[in-house]
């Protein structure tokens, strides 16, 4: 069996388990610290599931000793699915991996911080046990202001375009085995926040739940690049075509820095005038140069689609009977 764009997948591991109550599937990055407590949270959440609960740990090729940890798990616990991924390919891509091994009836996922507990986790459960295709999580309390910000102005922005999240980056959310699996097969189309946009797309069966944000470790994404994530869901799901982000991102700021930059006869005689139009002129000028990175590092990741898998899944822990 192949998953996404030809990527392997071991269909001999999978015939050696029946089907699970519930699969959760944990990205994992450099998280050998992390392992165990991330454990002790899942082992919770599926503590009334039976014995037929999986836990499907992948490894986004990590630099650490992640791989070994997961390992150690699953000789102790039959549970514990172990997934390596040949080579690094991002949290939702990391995701459709686990995706396409899971048996669950129900298939959670979190991310490796463990931002919401067992007792919030098993709502997500009971909102797809009630009939929905997708729980969506929905992050409440204290975060930090520059995340704060930031999410809440790409959420609305999402809302302005009929989707019906309010915590579209939420790690936390739950579906059916069926949703999860057409995902899976969608390998780069739901590539990082492309994710919930993609999901509505697939299902209008969704439901949001609250829960209490749990202090958690610093996020591997920075405002690069979820600038560049934002970028690539207005060019996908948006209004906004790469020509005209050529416009706005370079374009606009390049044309306002030679504006204010202008002929050295307009300008004032007083100094102070001078240095500030040439503040406002560097300004612009270094947001342009943003905009042609960002597009550059966009339209990267566009040719990297064409010519790799989303995934493959290079190693994976041994199967129990059941």
């Amino acid at each position: 069996m192949h998953g996404p764009d030809g990527a392997e997948v071991p269909s001999a591991a999978n015939a050696a388990r029946t089907s699970a109550s519930v699969s959760v599937v944990v990205p994992m990055l450099d998280a050998g610290p992390r392992v165990d407590a991330v454990h002790a949270v899942l082992s919770e959440l599926v503590a009334d599931s039976g014995p037929d609960a999986e836990l499907i740990l992948v490894d986004d090729a990590s630099t650490d000793d992640t791989w070994r940890r997961i390992q150690q798990l699953a000789v102790v616990d039959p549970r514990v699915v172990g997934l390596r991924l040949q080579r690094n390919v991002g949290q939702t891509s990391a995701l459709c991996a686990g995706f396409s091994v899971a048996t669950g009836r129900s298939v959670v996922i979190m991310d490796d911080d463990v931002e919401c507990g067992p007792e919030d986790l098993r709502r997500f459960v009971a909102a797809i046990d009630a009939g929905a295709d997708f729980a969506s999580g929905w992050r409440r309390g204290w975060r930090t202001p520059v995340r704060s910000i930031g999410s809440k102005m790409y959420n609305r922005r999402l809302r302005s375009w009929g989707l019906p999240f309010h915590d579209a980056g939420c790690g936390a959310n739950a579906m059916t085995l069926d949703l999860a699996q057409r995902i899976s097969q969608l390998g780069w189309g739901v590539r990082q926040h492309r994710f919930k946009p993609a999901v509505a797309q697939l299902t209008d069966r969704i439901v949001e739940v609250p829960f209490e944000v749990r202090p958690t470790t610093e996020s591997h994404h920075g405002l690069r690049s979820l600038a560049l994530s934002w970028l690539d869901v207005e060019l996908h799901f948006g209004p906004l075509s790469p020509a005209w982000a050529h416009v706005l991102a370079v374009g606009v700021p390049g044309g306002a820095a030679v504006a204010l930059v202008g002929s050295p006869s307009t300008w004032s005689a007083r100094t102070s005038r001078r240095l500030a139009r040439l503040t406002l002129a560097l300004t612009a000028s270094a947001v342009a140069l943003l905009g042609v990175d960002m597009l550059r590092r966009w339209a990267a990741q566009e040719r990297r689609e064409r010519v790799e898998p989303a995934f493959v899944i290079a190693e994976r822990t041994r199967v129990s009977p059941s």
